[in-house]
């Protein structure tokens, strides 16, 4: 996973001269930026870019977008109707799309309304809300209305 904010530059170096030599290379996740008190920030992919551009290698990708890790969870837990929850719509919500299951996306981290209207059919979610308190609330129904459709009003 990514070293956090504090990573040291060094780190890049060491990763990439093992990725170079032929070690193994995974990355848990993609998510090239993350959400912080004071912003956006870079991510998980932000470091694995680095490593990538620095060897030209490619990582095994364990995490999201790809469905493993999501089927993995589902056999383990019995889940019978799973809903993956996140903030961004190329990794959390296509990782849900993936794995066929449904997803809740909340606009708490870097996804905005602009880039959720944009998006196409494989980052669409299944329910949207403002953050994660819409787990525990009531959601209105989507209504077809003339040539569009209404939800809550």
């Amino acid at each position: 996973g990514f070293g956090g904010p504090d990573l040291p530059w060094g780190r890049f170096a060491e990763a990439s001269y093992a990725v170079a030599r032929g070690v193994p290379w995974f990355a848990s996740n993609t998510d090239l930026t993350i959400p912080s008190a004071r912003g956006i920030a870079p991510g998980n992919g932000a470091a694995v870019e680095v490593v990538r551009i620095a060897t030209g290698a490619e990582p095994q990708v364990a995490g999201k977008p790809l469905p493993p890790m999501h089927r993995e969870t589902i056999l383990r837990t019995g889940a019978k109707r799973p809903l993956v929850v996140g903030d961004r719509l190329d990794t959390d919500i296509e990782g849900a799309f993936n794995g066929e299951v449904d997803s809740l996306l909340v606009l708490t981290g870097v996804t905005d309304g602009a880039q959720l209207l944009a998006a196409p059919p494989q980052h669409r979610p299944t329910y949207v809300d403002a953050d994660l308190r819409g787990l525990l609330t009531g959601q209105p129904e989507v209504v077809e209305e003339g040539d569009g459709f209404s939800c809550g009003g």
